[in-house]
């Protein structure tokens, strides 16, 4: 049952946008400008950027691109850390009616060459380097002679790790050369189902795949998490998450405007600078992982972070334990948390646990399909279609029986740029096939039940590691954990799972063992138990954990490892 203060707030933003209009993510833009113009847009610990600061600068900025010779419908690749440069960066792009392709600043350079080639990239907005990589030696690599003016590829490049390249063109110079430019952006003509960007993600041939998105599907998208988690007007939203992903750029970013709210956005992750922007800032919400969850509280920093105007919290894309919800809710005195569900091909999260809702659905569930109001489906109360269907035919499945998660709607991605293969693979009669496996109970709510890739076969039997983990984490002194499928000889394979305890926890392999054999089916007990640090895990960029590379740890060490008998 949703409260009365999260409905007076839906009821405000029905009243602000009764119907929705279709726009470009520029025009969008400038009506919160015009509407919020001296408010703060983008919090830094150095500056603050209003609205009309940001729209004045990235007017200049396009200008400044299409002297440069974009036009509309070129690709721009943009490769930043999360900040206003980045926010400056995409939407200048956006209003010279270009497509922008944000891309992994951790790019090595044949990944780097990849993006670039495929998405036909005729500009380049990147840091001279970050975190030990050295994006203008990469370019020496894969673009030899780039810095000439000569070259398809034109770079600018934005002050990083690495020393600026002379004799090449910064942000500042675009800019400059933008402010002396009388090109008209307005007869530009960009339409609001035009693609707006060119998300790379994994491919079903090997190489990352090009997810198109258009204006219209990454707004509609950004308001379902507007309206279903009931933003109060200027709502401040703290996230370390990469921009690049629609996380952080969508439902950080781009939601925020929609109340004339602000992001204060961290290059990257630390727990104790998060509870100190909490603090400094005044942040009222916090986008983040499980992962950074849990090493905000276990950092000494919570002990004397004021997170008084801190209330709400969205932390998904992985299973988080109960414990995880109790202890953010006392620590910091968060009133307002969900998980959800999503992905790149959707423009960000579809469905949402409700607020005020019970711990048990933030657990077990990913919550149910979002609410958008104005931006729902016609004569519908939801902003997609979810069925779940039978991988191989892809065949309607009864309620309550588990299958691959499909969607369809407007805010599903258009498709693929250049890749039939991908097309093929993941459309199925005009649904999204994601990979992802679940059912939905009887009160709508969506529960996981893994990956397709990530089901292994022990003794004949199919194993769902995260049936397994679910239950791990319920044990006393178990924080994470995590299960895959090992190569075995007589079982075909076998259960390993990487436990991260709780901090000052004793407990051993041999009692997380005996737990299981008390409490799931005898196939489905892990025959390897590894002990590791949270720090030790392997994780992307926007933290959630690599699977096919927890194996890499048990080469490390076997120390502590341990393997059950013969069952």
């Amino acid at each position: 049952m949703t409260s009365p203060e999260f409905e007076d707030r839906r009821h405000a933003l029905s009243q602000r946008r009764p119907v929705w209009v279709a726009h470009t993510i520029v025009e969008h833009f400038d009506e919160a400008a015009q509407r919020y113009p001296d408010r703060p847009l983008v919090i830094t610990d150095d500056h603050t950027w209003t609205y009309r600061a940001m729209q004045d600068r990235t007017n200049r900025l396009a200008r400044g691109l299409t002297e440069l010779g974009v036009t509309k419908g070129d690709r721009v690749a943009v490769m930043l850390t999360s900040g206003p440069e980045f926010i400056c960066a995409v939407l200048s792009v956006l209003r010279t009616g270009a497509i922008a392709v944000p891309l992994n600043y951790l790019y090595r350079a044949s990944e780097l060459d990849y993006a670039l080639t495929h998405s036909g990239a005729s500009v380049l907005i990147g840091s001279t380097g970050v975190k030990g990589v050295d994006h203008l030696a990469s370019l020496d690599e894969i673009r030899p002679g780039w810095t000439g003016r000569s070259s398809e590829l034109a770079v600018v490049q934005v002050a990083g790790d690495v020393p600026l390249r002379t004799g090449v063109l910064t942000l500042h110079d675009v800019e400059t050369l933008g402010g002396k430019s009388h090109a008209d952006l307005s007869a530009i003509g960009a339409d609001p189902f035009d693609t707006a960007q060119i998300l790379y993600t994994s491919g079903t041939t090997g190489n990352p795949k090009g997810v198109l998105l258009t204006h219209d599907s990454m707004l509609r998208t950004a308001y379902s998490a507007v309206y279903s988690r009931a933003f109060q007007d200027g709502r401040r939203i703290l996230f370390s998450l990469p921009m690049y992903h629609v996380f952080g750029f969508n439902e950080g970013f781009i939601a925020s405007t929609f109340v004339g709210g602000a992001v204060i956005p961290r290059a990257s992750f630390d727990a104790a600078d998060m509870l100190a922007a909490i603090d400094r800032h005044e942040a009222n919400d916090i986008l983040c992982v499980p992962t950074m969850a849990i090493a905000m509280l276990e950092s000494p920093a919570l002990s004397t972070t004021d997170a008084s105007t801190l209330s709400a919290m969205y932390c998904a894309a992985a299973p988080a334990p109960l414990w995880l919800w109790d202890r953010m809710a006392k620590a910091l005195d968060i009133t307002e948390m969900v998980t959800g569900y999503g992905m790149t091909e959707v423009g960000g999260s579809l469905t949402l646990t409700h607020l005020g809702g019970p711990v048990e659905a933030l657990v077990n569930t990913v919550g149910s399909v979002k609410t958008a109001d104005a931006a729902d489906l016609p004569g519908q109360t939801v902003v997609a279609e979810v069925r779940i269907a039978d991988p191989e035919t892809g065949a309607a499945l009864p309620q309550g029986e588990a299958g691959e998660i499909c969607w369809r709607g407007p805010v599903v991605t258009e498709g693929f740029w250049n890749s039939r293969a991908d097309q093929n693979a993941a459309f199925r009669d005009g649904w999204l096939r994601t990979g992802d496996l679940g059912l939905l109970r009887p009160d709508g709510h969506l529960v996981l039940t893994g990956r397709s890739k990530d089901i292994y076969k022990s003794g004949g039997e199919v194993v769902i590691p995260t049936e397994v983990e679910n239950f791990l984490t319920s044990l006393p002194g178990v924080s994470q954990a995590f299960v895959v499928g090992l190569p075995d000889e007589r079982w075909g394979e076998i259960g390993c799972a990487f436990i991260v305890p709780t901090p000052g926890a004793d407990i051993t392999a041999e009692q997380i063992q005996t737990a299981c054999r008390n409490g799931l089916a005898r196939f489905k007990v892990p025959r390897k138990v590894h002990f590791v640090d949270s720090a030790a895990l392997p994780k992307t960029s926007t933290g959630k954990i690599q699977k096919f590379r927890l194996t890499e740890l048990l080469e490390q060490s076997d120390a502590a490892s341990s393997t059950v008998g013969a069952r």
